[in-house]
Formats: C-alpha cells, sequence, structure tokens
C-alpha cells in the first residue's frame, strides 16, 4: 500500500468505526491532486492531514467539525481557512479559534455528545479531531483523570438503541491523530468501536511524482536538472524512507547551498558532507593498494589481491554513482575465512586506513556477544518501553555517527540466526531501522564478516594452501545452505567475496613477522628505557627464528607466532633486564645502555655492554 492508497483508506475508516486512531506519517505533506481534490485546493498547494480530514468530513455531510491542536487551542474548522478553504465560496469568515485547554476541550466534547443524546436525536453528525491525541490515550497521561477519558471513550462508543437504523443514524466521530504507541490499553482493548490506521511513507512512484512535479525548485551549481528519467528515478530511490516534507526541507537546504547535484544534496543532509569519502578514491591510490597492506599483513596474496578486486569494483560502480543511483547497497561486502591469527582482523583495519586515511573509522563487533536471540536489541535498540530504548542500538548509533566506516563483525557464525536475519535488509537496500524509528543509512559503509568455518576439516596444515582455501569456500557454503539453512544471507553476501586466508607456513614470512615484531620491540625500549637492542652476529636472528619455530604451533597463525616470540625472547629479555639494570637508574637523561643477543647451542643469552 502506499502513502496516498493510505490517505483514501481513512474514509471507509471514519465511516467504519466512531473513533478513528491515525498513526504514522501524520505530518506529512499531501498533494491534493493525489487525492482527488483539486475541487477545494489548488493541485500546487502543499496541504496538511487535518486540512484532509476536514475535507473527507464535509464530503461525508459533517456539518460541526471542532479541531483541537494543544499549541493553539480547538477551531471551528468549516469556518476556518486555515483548516478548509473552499475556492467556490467568496465568503469572508474570520476564524473562529478558540483557546481553551486540552481538559476544557475534553469536558466539552463529553458534555456536548452528552446533551445530544439526552435530546434524542434521531442523526447526530459532529466529528471532533484531536492532533497530538498520544497526550489522551498516553499511559502516563497526567493531565486528565483516568475517568474522564473513559468518559469520552464511552460517549463514541457506547449505544443506546435498540434498533439497527438508530445504531447507523449515529455518526458522531473522534479522530486522534497520534505520533507514538504508546496508547493506554484499557482504551483500545477488544474495542470493536476503535479502530487503528497507520498512514504510510511515500513509495518510490509517489517520491518520483512529487520530485518531479517541484523539481524546478531545485537550484545546483552545476547543469545537473531531472529532465533525465534516469535522474528522477535516481532521486527516487535514494530518497526511500523519506516523507514529502522531508524532500520540501531538501528544496529549503538546496535554495540556501548551492551543491552539484541531488546526491550531493543528499549527502549534505543525510551526513553533513557534501561529498561522499569514497569518491575521494583515484586511479593511482588504488594501484599502491597492494603495497599498503602488504606492508601491515604478511602471507596474505592472493586474499589482498581478491580484496583490491572488490575495492576496484566499488570505484568503478563509484564513478558512475554520481549520475546513477539506483544500487545503495554498502560500498562493499567481504567475508574472510581462515584459521585464527593470521590476519584477518588486521588486514580490515589496515583497508581503513588506507581508504579513510583514519583507523578510527573501523568499527568492530564480536558477534560472540549476539549469541541469544533477543540480543537483536543490542545493535538495533530495545522496543518502545523497554529498558534502554532511549540508548539506543550498539550498531545503529555507530554508523550514524561514523556513516563512512568499514564495519567488521567477527566470528559470524557465533551469533543467533535471528541476528543475521538484521543483514539481509542491510546488504540488500544499504538501510534498517533502528528501534526508535530512525533510518539508517549504511550506503557509505564498507561491510567485512569473519569466520574460521572449515579450520576443523583441514586434516594437514601443511598440504597445499590452494586447497585449503577451497576447503573454507566450501565450508562456509555448506554452513549457509545447510546448517542454518539460510541460503539468502549467503546470496547477499556473494560468493565471490568470500576470501580465504593461508596458514602462516612460509620461512620467509615467519621471519618478516618476527623482524617487524623486533623492530617494535627495539623502538619502544629505545624511546622508553634508553636500550638500544641489538643481535650480537647476523646468523643470530636465523638462530632466533628456529627456537621460536620449535615452539610455534602452525594452527595458530601469525598471533600463535607472536606468542611464541613472547615467551621465547620477550620474557628472556625482561628477566635479564631486572637483574642487570636496577629500575630506579633507567631513563636517566644521556644514558643509554646497550644489549646484544645472541643464541649458541639451541638456546637464547643476552650481553649487557658498557653504557654510552
Amino acid at each position: 500500500m502506499s502513502y496516498y492508497n493510505s490517505l483514501l483508506q481513512i474514509k471507509t475508516k471514519i465511516l467504519q468505526k466512531q473513533i478513528c486512531v491515525l498513526t504514522g506519517n501524520v505530518d506529512d505533506f499531501i498533494l491534493p491532486s493525489s487525492v482527488e481534490i483539486r475541487d477545494t485546493f489548488e493541485s500546487n498547494n502543499l496541504i496538511t492531514l487535518p486540512q484532509y480530514l476536514c475535507y473527507v468530513l464535509n464530503k461525508l455531510k459533517y456539518k460541526n467539525i471542532k479541531y483541537f491542536n494543544p499549541s493553539i487551542g480547538s477551531i471551528t474548522a468549516t469556518k476556518n481557512r486555515l483548516i478548509v478553504t473552499d475556492k467556490n465560496n467568496d465568503e469572508e469568515y474570520e476564524d473562529k479559534i478558540d483557546n481553551t485547554s486540552f481538559h476544557m476541550f475534553i469536558t466539552g466534547i463529553n458534555s456536548e455528545i452528552s446533551y445530544l443524546k439526552k435530546q434524542d436525536k434521531t442523526s447526530i453528525s459532529n466529528a471532533y479531531i484531536v492532533d497530538f491525541g498520544e497526550i489522551l490515550l498516553s499511559n502516563n497521561n497526567m493531565d486528565l483523570a483516568t475517568s474522564k477519558i473513559a468518559e469520552l471513550i464511552s460517549c463514541f462508543t457506547s449505544i443506546y438503541t435498540n434498533t439497527i437504523s438508530e445504531y447507523l443514524d449515529n455518526n458522531c466521530k473522534l479522530i486522534l491523530i497520534c505520533r507514538n504507541n504508546r496508547i493506554n490499553q484499557f482504551i483500545s482493548n477488544k474495542n470493536y468501536e476503535i479502530c487503528f490506521h497507520s498512514i504510510l511513507k511515500p513509495d518510490a512512484i509517489e517520491r518520483k511524482k512529487f520530485i518531479n512535479k517541484f523539481s524546478s525548485m531545485f537550484s545546483f551549481s552545476t547543469d545537473y536538472s531531472f529532465i533525465d528519467e534516469n535522474e528522477l528515478e535516481n532521486a527516487s530511490t535514494l530518497t526511500n524512507g523519506f516523507s514529502l516534507r522531508e524532500i520540501v526541507q531538501m528544496i529549503k537546504v538546496n535554495q540556501n547551498i548551492k551543491v552539484d547535484n541531488f546526491k550531493s544534496l543528499y549527502n549534505l543532509i543525510t551526513f553533513d558532507k557534501k561529498e561522499s569519502e569514497w569518491e575521494k578514491l583515484d586511479e593511482n591510490k588504488i594501484k599502491s593498494l597492494t603495497m599498503h597492506l602488504t606492508e601491515r599483513v604478511k602471507g596474505q596474496k592472493e586474499a589482498i589481491e581478491q580484496i583490491k578486486q572488490t575495492i576496484i569494483r566499488s570505484y568503478v560502480g563509484l564513478s558512475g554513482i554520481a549520475q546513477s543511483t539506483k544500487n545503495y547497497k554498502p560500498k562493499g561486502i567481504l567475508f574472510f575465512a581462515g584459521p585464527t591469527g593470521v590476519g584477518k582482523t588486521e588486514l580490515a583495519k589496515a583497508l581503513t586506513e588506507f581508504i579513510f586515511g583514519d583507523e578510527n573509522k573501523f568499527i568492530r563487533f564480536d558477534m560472540s556477544e549476539y549469541n541469544l536471540e533477543h540480543s537483536d536489541q543490542k545493535l538495533i535498540g530495545a522496543p518502545p518501553g523497554y529498558v534502554g530504548h532511549e540508548a539506543g542500538g550498539q550498531l545503529t548509533n555507530a554508523v550514524k555517527e561514523k556513516p563512512f566506516s568499514i564495519l567488521l563483525f567477527d566470528e559470524i557464525e557465533k551469533a543467533h540466526t535471528k541476528i543475521l536475519d538484521k543483514f539481509l535488509q542491510i546488504l540488500e537496500d544499504g538501510r534498517l531501522t533502528s528501534s526508535k524509528g530512525e533510518l539508517i543509512d549504511f550506503s557509505e559503509t564498507f561491510i567485512i564478516f569473519t569466520s574460521n568455518i572449515g579450520s576443523e576439516l583441514i586434516t594437514s596444515v601443511n598440504s597445499n594452501q590452494e586447497n585449503n582455501r577451497q576447503i573454507y569456500v566450501d565450508a562456509i557454503k555448506e554452513f549457509f545452505i545447510h546448517r542454518i539453512q539460510r541460503p539468502e544471507i549467503l546470496n547477499r553476501i556473494g560468493i565471490k567475496n568470500i576470501v580465504p586466508f593461508n596458514y602462516i607456513l612460509d620461512e620467509n614470512i615467519i621471519k618478516e613477522i618476527i623482524q617487524y615484531k623486533f623492530n617494535v620491540l627495539k623502538e619502544k625500549l629505545l624511546l622508553e628505557k634508553n636500550i638500544n637492542l641489538n643481535l650480537k652476529r647476523h646468523t643470530d636472528f636465523d638462530g632466533l627464528i628456529k627456537l621460536i619455530r620449535q615452539d610455534y604451533q602452525v594452527r595458530l597463525g601469525g598471533r600463535g607466532l607472536v606468542v611464541s616470540f613472547e615467551s621465547i625472547f620477550i620474557d628472556e629479555l625482561v628477566n635479564f633486564i631486572y637483574t642487570k639494570i636496577p629500575n630506579h637508574i633507567l631513563n636517566k637523561s644521556n644514558t643509554i645502555y646497550s644489549i646484544d643477543y645472541y643464541v649458541e647451542n639451541n638456546k637464547l643469552y643476552f650481553e649487557f655492554k658498557n653504557q654510552y
């Protein structure tokens, strides 16, 4: 159902029930031509829901229509041009606004309806529209006594008649316009004279027609326009979830701040940036991607090449996205599969730094924390009325704060399958609605999943690396298709986006990792402790690698290699420093201590040299 269809249904709801509660998109604008009310309003006018309700009620022969809004009080709708304007009648009316309180208005309705019933009127055609009706229906309402609210509901729902004709003639209506659903249960529970009707947001066709109608009011700094049918289609897609009022607000911003095109206007309003940070990528920078990633992650040549191809696909898509905005999926999707400790998380961090120049735009979620069915509340927020609702969700808050980011969902297989449902919408539409009703845009994020599914199937880590990588890919496919029976999630991720990682086996790679950690340690000691650490002979480094390899378990990956380095080398170094250099004389200015290490007879030794 579309926005305008949900508006047209209001007439049926009013005829059917005595009390109609309208919720949802109740503050949006309405084009008279779209609901066929050109006889009363100019086709280019923008009217509101109360104006539309007054029109509908007038057509249904309601002569006494009253509208109440807490900010202005009570209005006799049929006599007020702010509510309904009759362009065929030139008679001037004065605004009949009564600055009555909410309490007095409700009391007045009760008295008026009770009086009419006592007069035994055969046909009652009074209609009352109450804006911000949630004030009346809220569980926390303190302004009106419960008895007074019950009396009001009773006036419209209690039937004092023995004949069907008298029931049909009782057309007294109460219409409540509400902006949330926190409704007192005693009012609505199993009451056959109350209906709830939700006004929907405009669909793609309605948004497209609206943008086209007012396209001349947009003002871009280039020759960009909506003459091209594709541009209208793209603008409609981009504004998915927007109300017509929000599109008018875009025009208002655009008339004061010049931008190049509609996408830039959307970015400015949604992310407070005219340009996407992804659009700053250029061909020359992408060419350096392999070198940048290889500096931080060793032994994953195939994975890095596959990641580069994904970035190139995203780049090609970005170069055309300024003209074509149909696809608003995340900028990229990758699924890192492989053994623990081989650089999956480190590679995600390196990719973040490469794209955004800031590793802080890397956001990690440990999915083992989401292994319960209700854990989705942690991601998108608790439902209204529950503790923590106002705080929002961890995922939606993070993306709202950093819309240009890389999201890492670590060990995705450990999350409850209900959590995985949330990714269907994110991966397909690039959007997710938080528990607070906020539409969070994921179209500027890059999503990475990690998993070590398949590790248990590797019988020999020293076998062909290519075979091992294929085992991981097949295990991921089996997990989604057969184990949890959610092939649709795998389809959204894309089999081509599964990136299998290698075990750390190559001797040169092991040396590079240890050398990198040794250099970090050396720099830290010199900076913080004034200790200069060196190897005694060039061959001693190979001896150190041999010691570490004896303790290293390949299945633990690069992280296990670092653990071995810490236990074999760093722990021994710490003990040596503790015994040879008292802590109270360390860090003295202009005093640097020199320590050499060497390996003999398969054993590590340290040598303290003179200070200088």
